[in-house]
């Protein structure tokens, strides 16, 4: 899926590119904000355990800690990226379903037993949240460059 050096990080496990890709969006939509919800809550819990009877917050468990993406949602924003809705529905969807990565409950996709495990969150996220950080201000800077400044203009 990803190369590093000469070798593979992961299988494909046989899944054509656009469910490969709706696999990475999935993961950086339901697990990326589960772990920041995780590490904020161990942040925050050391600093306040100061005292010998405070009150103990434990972190949230992955399951309480993990939310859903309705589907509708998740197909207008990326349906025409990963080859049409209906693809997604009838073939992408219910393959990552079957192979364990997501659940589907009432039109809501939630994170399935695998999808914890389908990339390592240490090497994957940073790659993920710089690469899509600079491709926001890439296009932050084209827009600024192509918009002339109304300030100057006055």
């Amino acid at each position: 899926m990803f190369e590093q050096h000469d070798a593979w990080q992961a299988s494909n496990i046989g899944l054509p590119k656009d469910a490969v890709a709706l696999l990475v969006i999935l993961w950086a939509l339901i697990i990326l904000p589960k772990r920041e919800r995780q590490l904020a809550g161990e942040s925050t819990q050391a600093h306040t355990q100061n005292e010998l009877f405070e009150i103990v917050k434990l972190t949230p468990s992955a399951h309480d800690a993990s939310r859903g993406i309705p589907e509708n949602v998740l197909l207008e924003d990326y349906g025409k990226l990963l080859g049409g809705k209906a693809r997604l529905q009838q073939f992408a969807l219910p393959q990552l379903s079957r192979l364990g990565f997501i659940e589907r409950r009432n039109k809501i996709i939630f994170e399935g037993p695998l999808l914890d495990l389908a990339f390592d969150y240490a090497e994957f996220a940073p790659r993920i949240l710089e690469g899509a950080l600079s491709d926001l201000l890439k296009q932050r800077g084209v827009l600024e460059e192509r918009e002339p400044n109304l300030e100057d203009d006055a």
